[in-house]
């Protein structure tokens, strides 16, 4: 009997789930703008067009719905501001990664499922799941 396929779609939400219970509130604060609506996990690279870091972490942070409309659309620069203020290595890093490609086969994703679903805290699945795209990463170069 054939396993069922995992689909990115499916770990893509539980992705989303992770980050906004890692962050807790809304991390991307303009100072302008009140906070206003359900909190999201915005992705700093967007995935349609950088794929690799599709469950990076440090990709991908809680912004209410107000501030994440206002991040993309309205003033993108504020977003790249922060990220670059906040965790510059990290920036540096997700600039080179996003020219690369990770092949999300079955084996892939299984793994990205173990460490999602995992029994630890939010944050602590965050920083294995940045160690394991990392790895993959590695394996490419």
């Amino acid at each position: 009997m054939r396993s069922k396929k995992i689909s990115i779609t499916r770990l893509q939400t539980k992705f989303n789930k992770m980050i906004v219970e890692r962050d807790l509130i809304c991390q991307v604060r303009d100072g302008r703008n009140s906070c206003a609506g359900q909190l999201q996990a915005s992705h700093f690279f967007p995935v349609g067009a950088n794929s690799v870091l599709r469950f990076y972490p440090f990709n991908c942070f809680c912004q209410c719905a107000g501030h994440h409309f206002a991040h993309h659309n309205r003033d993108p620069l504020f977003y790249a501001e922060w990220i670059k203020a906040k965790y510059p290595e990290e920036l540096e890093f997700m600039r080179v990664a996003k020219n690369k490609t990770i092949r999300y086969n079955q084996t892939v994703l299984a793994e990205v499922d173990r460490i999602l679903t995992s029994q630890k805290t939010a944050y602590l699945r965050s920083n294995e799941l940045a160690r394991y795209i990392r790895s993959l990463l590695n394996e490419t170069v």
